[in-house]
């Protein structure tokens, strides 16, 4: 299944891919997000991508 862009005024929503491990990266290495996930911060791009990775697996 295709994952569909949704796009409104205020929002620009797309599948997330591997262009995307930097930015991931950036937020989800940040203590004030990772809490609320109840999950460690990513230490390293790689990981960010690995996590990216596994998005696709999900059903």
């Amino acid at each position: 299944m295709l994952f569909p862009t949704l796009e409104t005024e205020r929002l620009h929503l797309v599948e997330i891919g591997q262009q995307y491990s930097q930015k991931y990266y950036e937020i989800m290495s940040l203590d004030e997000v990772t809490r609320y996930y109840g999950m460690e911060n990513l230490k390293s791009i790689e990981e960010a991508a690995k996590m990216i990775d596994s998005f696709k697996t999900i059903s």
